[in-house]
């Protein structure tokens, strides 16, 4: 398995871009770089926002991870869609934290240095994309990378925007999320990453292969995985030890304690 690229961007209100293109301009080499921000509406980023892309270029996903786990001023959502040859690092302002860019920007600079030098001349919205005929038949990934400690990793498959971006919100204080639209996107995920998925977290109502049959996939290829299906009508299939239910709507608490009480019998490590 080869291992998974990221490409990150910083994302922040309009109001702030003369601070940014400022710190910018000051900054080492290819720290920020402005960008359009139209590319990225399907990530829900605003038109109007101020985005620029951080680094030079591509970096292994798990060798910035340590730095993502230590933001405090800023978060960070991972966002991935089957078609990217890569996983989109959105870093945005943190929630009820007064702004300070120029906290932002000291850390965001760890996140900089590009991992390895791949004569990249594309800008991140130009998305390679991957070849699916590969991707036909599924594959177990080989865990072989290790996270950091304490860092527990999530999936958070959701078709609606609103939705994913209120559940990614409070579950983010708690684990690493990456944000998918699709069951396929989550299977094409699960087959590229080489560490531990701690936790699925699944709407049922989905198209194309819906949750519950995903969740199905999911532990085909992770054996110990945890799941917890979500919708908004009653579900009736089994639960177990591994998979959980909740029923929308519900509140913050709840949806942190459904997925903590999953990993609390987690004796095995995720695979």
């Amino acid at each position: 398995m080869s291992d998974l690229l990221c490409r990150m961007i910083l994302v922040d209100h309009a109001s702030r871009r003369p601070q940014w293109d400022a710190l910018a301009a000051a900054a080492p080499f290819s720290v920020l770089t402005p960008l359009d921000p139209r590319p990225f509406a399907s990530w829900d980023v605003s038109a109007l926002a101020a985005v620029y892309q951080i680094g030079a270029g591509p970096r292994r996903l798990i060798d910035v991870i340590p730095a993502l786990a230590g933001l405090h001023h800023a978060k960070a959502r991972l966002c991935y869609s089957r078609e990217q040859d890569h996983v989109l690092i959105i870093v945005e302002k943190r929630e009820r934290t007064p702004p300070d860019v120029p906290a932002m920007l000291r850390e965001i600079e760890p996140l900089a240095p590009a991992g390895r030098d791949l004569a990249d001349a594309e800008t991140p919205w130009q998305l390679p994309l991957v070849d699916t005929a590969k991707m036909a038949q599924p594959h177990r990934p080989q865990v072989q990378q290790a996270l950091p400690p304490g860092v527990r990793t999530l999936v958070l498959v959701e078709d609606d925007p609103m939705v994913r971006s209120v559940c990614q919100r409070i579950l983010q204080s708690r684990f690493l999320v990456f944000e998918v639209g699709g069951s396929l996107d989550a299977l094409a995920l699960s087959d590229r990453i080489a560490f531990p998925i701690h936790v699925l977290v699944s709407d049922i109502t989905l198209p194309r292969m819906d949750g519950v049959t995903l969740a199905q996939r999911w532990q085909e290829r992770r054996r110990d995985a945890r799941v917890l299906l979500l919708s908004g009508n009653p579900y009736a299939g089994p639960t177990s030890g591994d998979i959980s239910f909740l029923q929308k709507p519900f509140l913050a608490d709840e949806l942190i304690k459904c997925v903590t009480q999953l990993l609390q019998p987690a004796a095995a490590v995720a695979r």
